[in-house]
Formats: C-alpha cells, sequence, structure tokens
C-alpha cells in the first residue's frame, strides 16, 4: 500500500508541476514534459507493467488538467512507458549517460505518439512547429530533466520497507 500511495503522490505532484509551472515554462515554444518523463523512468527503474500504469495515470490526469482530448496523453504515456520498459533488460542500470538518452528518447517518442494519435483521431494537438522539431526539443528537455528526475523516480518505486526486510528464521 505504501508503493501505491508514493506513485499516486509522484504523479499527481508531476500533473500539478505539468499544469502549473512547465505549462508557462517553454523551451522554443515546446512544453517540457514533466509526466512523460515520470513515466518512462518508472518503466527503465520498475518494468514495463508498471511504467504503462503510471503513464496511464498520469496522462489520464494531464488529459483532464490540460485540456487535451481525453485519452490521448494517457494511450501515448502508456504505451511508450511499456515500449521503454520492454527494453530495461537491454539497457540495464546503465550509468548518467544511459538514463539521459533513455529519458531523450522516450520523450521525444511519446511526443511523437501524442501527436501521431491526435492526427488519427482529427484533433490538432501541436502547435504550428513540424512534430518532428517539438518530439526533438521535448526530447533534449527530457534527457536533461532525467538525472534529476530519477531519484524521485527510484524512491516512487521502491518495495515497502517490509517488501524488503529480511525474513528472520523463527528461534527454538
Amino acid at each position: 500500500m505504501n508503493q501505491v500511495l508514493r506513485i499516486l503522490l509522484v504523479v499527481v505532484l508531476a500533473v500539478v508541476v505539468q499544469s502549473t509551472l512547465l505549462s508557462r515554462f517553454r523551451v522554443a515554444g515546446v512544453e517540457i514534459e514533466l509526466v512523460l518523463l515520470v513515466a518512462v523512468l518508472s518503466a527503465l527503474r520498475a518494468g514495463p507493467e508498471l511504467g504503462a500504469i503510471v503513464g496511464f495515470v498520469g496522462g489520464l490526469l494531464y488529459d483532464t488538467l490540460l485540456e487535451t482530448p481525453l485519452g490521448i496523453a494517457a494511450l501515448s504515456f502508456c504505451l511508450t512507458a511499456y515500449a521503454i520498459g520492454s527494453l530495461r533488460e537491454t539497457f540495464g542500470e546503465g550509468d548518467t549517460r544511459l538514463l539521459i538518452m533513455v529519458g531523450a528518447t522516450g520523450t521525444a517518442t511519446g511526443v511523437a505518439v501524442f501527436a501521431a494519435l491526435g492526427e488519427i483521431l482529427g484533433q490538432s494537438t501541436m502547435s504550428d512547429h513540424p512534430v518532428g522539431m517539438i518530439a526533438l526539443i521535448a526530447g533534449l528537455c527530457g534527457g536533461a530533466l532525467a538525472p534529476l528526475i530519477d531519484p524521485v523516480v527510484r524512491w516512487m518505486v521502491a518495495p515497502t520497507w517490509l517488501a524488503t526486510r529480511p525474513v528472520s528464521a523463527p528461534s527454538g
């Protein structure tokens, strides 16, 4: 239960920061995608299933608060996190360079999937910039933030204290 509360706390906090602070701060006209980055890093650290759940819940909150078409962010974040998590065995734990690469690639991929789903559903989800440029800038921002967000994600997905405590044999 403790882990579920940590996940909810971090996801809600990421959505609030995304919708208040980061929606006003843009890099070359592109919003920093914190919620997507949290989902991608969750998948890297805990596997595809948990990453997909974090991506779906975060994306659904994102869709609701930021008034994007309902379900587009949820589906794109979920699919992207699952894909990154599926490659987790290939990545291993890695170092900071790997973390930056995964943060950048995952964020850029998620933004591209978001744009593609928007186009399929007939929604204009992006600005006047080409999707490739938006994905590149979002990916660079995601890669730059990944080492800063990773400790929070590690705390979020860590097993509870009781689950990691060694079980002692009964004496006697």
